[in-house]
């Protein structure tokens, strides 16, 4: 009975010690800041938004067929404006190097036009959806890598208050001899976050 009992025991500490290690490799952890319109994924170092836009439905003038055709267009247009929209409010509440980047576009105006214009190029994220009561929805994404690279960028033109980041630059403009490199610690697995 005695012995029956220690190995029971035995076998009950095998199990919680091989589920926690299970559990421990399997959660990923990942810090993910959701917002009304999309969110700002730390992990895989991405912001996603979401556009939306009415199918609006114009009376055809002549008889023509490609009207619908035109309408879908224009509500294709206007969601990926209003996703644009979006992304820059998101991109705003991005941490970087504890600022927000909504202070540093506020103190610069060459970060706040290189922000636009990173947005202005960002990429569909997967397929149109098209919503009921003739509505249409488009998501972009835009890689925090190039919103890491804008900052970095224009050490001349920060003031001189704020700590400066020792980050990888990778700009091409900038030569071998000149270029700033650093140490780079994936602390995703030790609950950090950003």
């Amino acid at each position: 009975m005695l012995k029956q009992a220690i190995s029971s025991r035995y076998y009950v500490y095998f199990l919680l010690l091989s589920s926690g290690l299970v559990s421990q490799e399997n959660s990923s952890r990942s810090f993910i800041v959701r917002t009304e319109h999309g969110f700002i994924d730390y992990s895989n170092r991405i912001i996603i938004c979401r556009g939306t836009a009415n199918i609006i439905e114009k009376q055809p003038v002549d008889d023509t067929f490609n009207l619908i055709e035109k309408n879908l267009r224009l509500a294709k247009g206007q969601a990926r404006t209003q996703a644009r929209k979006n992304l820059v409010e998101i991109v705003k509440k991005v941490n970087f190097d504890g600022r927000l980047v909504e202070d540093l576009m506020t103190n610069e105006p060459l970060i706040k036009n290189r922000v636009e214009s990173l947005i202005g190029s960002a990429y569909q994220q997967g397929e149109i959806e098209y919503l009921e009561k003739n509505k249409v929805a488009i998501a972009l994404a835009v890689r925090m890598s190039g919103i890491a690279e804008i900052l970095v960028d224009v050490e001349g033109y920060r003031s001189e208050d704020g700590p400066i980041p020792s980050y990888l630059m990778t700009r091409a403009i900038v030569p071998k001899s000149e270029r700033i490199s650093g140490v780079v610690i994936d602390a995703r697995e030790h609950s950090v976050d950003p």
